[in-house]
């Protein structure tokens, strides 16, 4: 098992991969923020702000967009991964 720092998070929540495995989406509880993570290093690779209150995270079929909702401003953001 390897672990991975996410220095930019309090406790990791509601991961989603995209469907070629890597990378890996999650968001950090309490934060404004998705963090990225390259499956194949470990690696942090970004950190993406996306609003004050991220609640669940999903990956398009094609993996190139992640959606993640705002409880607080009952929204979702849309992310654009081809521009990571």
């Amino acid at each position: 098992m390897r672990t991975s720092p996410a220095s930019s998070s309090r406790h990791p929540s509601h991961d989603r991969r995209s469907p070629d495995v890597s990378p890996w989406y999650f968001y950090a509880a309490g934060s404004d923020s998705v963090v990225v993570i390259d499956t194949a290093t470990g690696q942090l690779t970004r950190t993406v702000t996306v609003g004050g209150a991220p609640w669940a995270v999903g990956v398009s079929p094609d993996g190139r967009r992640v959606y993640v909702t705002d409880t607080h401003a009952n929204a979702v953001s849309v992310i654009d991964t081809e521009l990571l």
